[in-house]
């Protein structure tokens, strides 16, 4: 996460922003377009927006990172053992 940060993810994740509100859409329904559902992204979306600091956005995007590897990890599980 902290490498994505360093090489331009809170620009790539403004720059979208700047695009998207341009055609007249606000922080909220950024945040709601099906694009913005990747890990991390919402949050940084929160971060650019100035309701959430980076810091508790890296802490949730860890969060639901190994969330989402426990997830697939149970998923594909059977299909090792074979």
């Amino acid at each position: 996460v902290a490498q994505m940060i360093q090489f331009g993810w809170l620009d790539e994740v403004r720059a979208i922003m700047i695009q998207l509100t341009r055609r007249g859409l606000d922080p909220t329904s950024i945040n709601a377009l099906p694009s913005m559902s990747a890990l991390g992204y919402r949050e940084m979306v929160d971060v650019a927006g100035g309701t959430l600091t980076l810091p508790a956005a890296i802490d949730q995007i860890k969060q639901d990172t190994r969330r989402y590897i426990r997830m697939q990890d149970a998923w594909f599980r059977p299909y090792w053992k074979k």
